[in-house]
């Protein structure tokens, strides 16, 4: 599957769920420019709406997978005006970004390298 077809998947899991609340996906981390990215993927989703939205209500779907998201950090909730990260391994994540402070997501997704 490419990475097109791949980022597609992630987005349909958004799409109709969170349209109204208006939640986008502003950055995707698919690929390290260094070493391996196994565990090491993203997604950074912002919250235009003006109501909080439960992302652990929805499900990252990949290759006719249904992956859970499960609040790490910062509550199931993404407020209007707020970023959150939807990380494939957060104690992964929080490795690489120790600094990181926000709201932080785990789910169980990879995203190819090519394609």
């Amino acid at each position: 599957m490419t990475l097109f077809s791949r980022f597609v998947c992630v987005c349909i899991f958004l799409i109709p769920s969170l349209l109204e609340a208006q939640v986008r996906i502003t950055e995707i981390m698919y690929d390290l420019a260094e070493g391996s990215d196994s565990g090491r993927e993203w997604i950074e989703i912002f919250n235009a709406g003006s109501a909080s939205v439960n992302v652990t209500d929805v499900k990252v779907v990949e290759n006719a997978k249904n992956h859970a998201i499960t609040a790490v950090a910062g509550g199931d909730g993404v407020a209007s005006g707020s970023y959150a990260v939807i990380a494939d391994n957060a104690v992964k994540f929080k490795g690489d970004y120790p600094s990181y402070a926000g709201q932080l997501f785990d789910s169980a997704f990879s995203l190819n390298n090519t394609g």
